[in-house]
C-alpha cells in the first residue's frame, strides 16, 4: 500500500493521505462497520478464528431487504420492475 501512496504522489495527485493516516481510517472503518472475528480454541488447543455468523446473516438479510424496496419503489410509488433479478413476488 505503502508503494502505491508513493506513486500516486510521484504522478501528482493532491489529497494523497499518509501511510499513517490511512491505516487509522481503515482502522476505524474495521472498527464501525466491519463483522467481528472471534477467537476460539479448540478443544485439542489449536486456536482459530471465526466471523460473527449471526453479524454475516443479519447484514445479508438486511442489504437484501433494502435492496428489494428500492426495486420496487419508482419515482410515481410501487411499479413493476423492470430489473432482471427483482423477484416475481415483486414485479
Amino acid at each position: 500500500m505503502g508503494v502505491f501512496l508513493w506513486m500516486l504522489r510521484e504522478v501528482g495527485v493532491q489529497g494523497v493521505p499518509s501511510f499513517a493516516s490511512l491505516r487509522e481510517i481503515q482502522s476505524r472503518l474495521r472498527t464501525e462497520s466491519g463483522i467481528p472475528t472471534h477467537r476460539y480454541e479448540s478443544t485439542q488447543g489449536n486456536v482459530y478464528f471465526m466471523n460473527d455468523v449471526q453479524e454475516m446473516i443479519a447484514r445479508v438479510c438486511d442489504s437484501s431487504w433494502r435492496y428489494l424496496c428500492l426495486m420496487s419503489i419508482g419515482h410515481t410509488g410501487l411499479h413493476k420492475s423492470s430489473h432482471p433479478s427483482t423477484p416475481p413476488l415483486l414485479s
